[in-house]
Formats: structure tokens, sequence, C-alpha cells
């Protein structure tokens, strides 16, 4: 079971939505670990969704490369809404990249909660 945060009803509302090109390229790539590229753009969005405030270049990459550095990296590297999760996961299924897994079960994101639920099983 996992639950995953709606861009929608949190700090990523204005960030821009993952495509399947990318969950690819990490799938490929068998990445573990926040990129900069990840790193730079969540702390823009949550720094101006949080304090109004926008973040210059140079100082969201100085705080990526400490973040980064410090083996303990923070950001949200995907950004989905319930609807976009749902399709890109299925699509992943179709093509047979979840290995056993399926989603047995999914339920949208409830009127006043900002995640929604994705049930999965192994076949």
């Amino acid at each position: 079971m996992l639950t995953v945060p709606d861009k929608r009803c949190t700090f990523d509302v204005h960030r821009p939505l993952s495509k399947i090109d990318h969950l690819l390229m990490h799938f490929h790539e068998q990445t573990r670990y926040p990129s900069l590229e990840h790193i730079i753009e969540f702390h823009r969005y949550a720094v101006e969704h949080e304090s109004g405030r926008k973040v210059d270049l140079a100082e969201a990459y100085n705080h990526a490369i400490s973040n980064y550095e410090s083996g303990e990296a923070d950001a949200h590297c995907n950004v989905w809404d319930d609807a976009t999760f749902r399709d890109q996961f299925q699509t992943l299924s179709d093509i047979n990249l979840l290995g056993d897994l399926v989603m047995t079960a999914f339920e949208p994101t409830p009127e006043g909660f900002n995640e929604f639920t994705v049930f999965f099983e192994k076949r």
C-alpha cells in the first residue's frame, strides 16, 4: 500500500507533473537518490509556496549542492495528481515494468485530504 501526496493539495501545486519518460529514465538508471535537478526544483517551489519569496537560481543551486552532498537529500522527486499516477503506473504495468506487482485498488484523493492511496499485490 502506498499513500502518495497529490500535488494539487501540497506545496508541489505549481510544479510540473512527472512525465513517464522521466520515470523510465530513473528505472533504467536504478536511481536511489535525489538528483540536483530534483533538489533545485523542489527547493524553489517549496520556499515560494511557504514564504511567497521567489528563490533565485544561485541560491537554489547552493542549497541543492549542500543538501545533495549531505548524503541525506530530501526532496519530492516525482510529482503527481491521482489520475496521472494511476495512468502512468497502469502503463508501466501494461509494458511489464512492475515485475510481479499489480495494482489491485486505487483510492483517489478524498475531499479535504492531500494524498491518494494505491494498493499493489504480487502476482
